[in-house]
């Protein structure tokens, strides 16, 4: 009995620790824009995990090596997609390959199919076999989501004379005529939450979900033949001299409340060995960078460096009332753009600096904790307010 009640306990502990569930304020909506860093060297990792179960991954050596920045669009009325994609809500970039039409529900996200460009003609195709899983709420500890789709691209043999005749050689249709082939991309999805834990990045160390995503590839080619009336579609793939692509990539996502992007995205290669990372350009929620800094020299220490305090920081001075915030803004930023964001790292409100003095009106409860951000190229500021408080 003396060894059941521990035991107990630490599988209760860890049940209520792996209980993270991340709800469908994740989901992507018409105007977020996609910021993440690219470190292409798959930094190292330090995993360490204790007896609940609760693991820690150090992320800390990431590097920036480059930037992704992808923009979410409505679907527009005038959009005449619509007429194929009649659920979608919005469109995503499709690894630089075209744009994804994509439905979004209370607990989905899935794509419903391309529109890309191929050897020069615009196509628009629904995927087949089912929607394209992206993402999915709520997400807690240990739950797992699958889907397969299928998407083919087309193309008319006129397009390209000399395949006619290889094609016709390699498969005889008695009687018919092959007028176009198709390129099918098969694509089984699988995710799985079986991690929970914390995350440490450049840039902060929050609660995460680790999400393993399997993506299986396969590739089918078809030949189109014409009989007069009847048209059908025969599976060539065995008659290819050579092996069609096949694949599988590993993904783990690490995913936060705090955020609808994941925090990070690591490929691994078949050892499991990080390949790439893609993680977010700046915390889930930012720190406050105007806070005066100690100037006062240590008594014990010598040769210590006094910073100056910084001029742009003590002009940026904000006065907060019930429902509303009246801000000075340094000369510099007057053209620039600001940003309010709340405690769970969500924009609330964009827009260009047309002055250095203005009132903002904002329709949140009080108490509220806003972060307000300057944003100057690769410069920013941000400075923490609480409304009804003056400075």
């Amino acid at each position: 009995m003396k060894f059941i009640l521990p035991l107990l306990c630490s599988l209760f502990s860890s049940s209520l620790f792996g209980q993270i569930t991340i709800t469908k304020a994740i989901f992507f909506k018409a105007g977020d824009t996609i910021v993440q860093n690219i470190d292409n060297d798959g930094s190292p990792v330090v995993i360490t995990n204790d007896s609940s179960g609760a693991f820690l991954w150090d992320f800390s050596g990431l590097q920036k090596q480059g930037v992704n920045r992808d923009s979410i669009r409505g679907v527009l009325p005038s959009d005449t997609n619509k007429l194929i994609f009649p659920t979608a809500s919005i469109i995503m970039p499709f690894v630089n390959f075209g744009n994804e039409y994509v439905e979004v529900t209370n607990t989905e996200v899935r794509g419903l199919g391309l529109n890309f460009n191929f050897f020069g003609v615009n196509q628009s195709q629904l995927y087949t076999k089912g929607k394209r899983l992206i993402q999915f709420a709520p997400i807690t500890y240990n739950t797992t989501k699958n889907s397969s789709s299928s998407i083919g691209f087309a193309i008319s043999l006129k397009a390209i004379p000399f395949l006619d005749s290889i094609l016709k050689q390699l498969v005889p249709v008695p009687g018919a005529n092959l007028d176009s082939i198709r390129l099918s991309l098969v694509t089984d999805v699988s995710m799985h939450a079986g991690a929970f834990g914390k995350l440490k990045t450049p840039y902060e160390t929050i609660d995460v979900l680790r999400i393993k995503q399997d993506n299986k590839t396969s590739t089918k080619i078809e030949a189109k033949a014409n009989l007069g009336i009847i048209k059908f579609w025969v599976d060539i793939s065995s008659f290819i001299p050579i092996p069609l692509p096949k694949d599988t990539q590993t993904v783990y996502h690490f995913y936060s409340d705090k955020a609808k992007d994941p925090i990070l995205s690591v490929n691994v290669n078949k050892s499991g060995k990080p390949t790439r990372a893609l993680f977010r350009a700046n915390a889930a929620v930012p720190q406050d960078t105007t806070k005066p800094k100690d100037t006062t020299k240590p008594k014990d220490s010598v040769n210590v460096h006094i910073q100056k305090p910084n001029a742009s920081a003590d002009a940026f001075k904000i006065q907060s009332f019930d429902q509303s915030l009246t801000i000075e803004f340094p000369q510099e930023y007057v053209g620039e753009k600001m940003e309010i964001i709340n405690e769970l790292g969500k924009t609330i409100y964009t827009t260009s600096i047309a002055e250095s003095n203005c009132k903002i009106e904002l329709q949140h409860v009080s108490p509220s904790i806003l972060f307000v951000r300057l944003v100057k190229g690769d410069e920013s500021l941000t400075k923490k307010v609480y409304l009804g408080y003056r400075e």
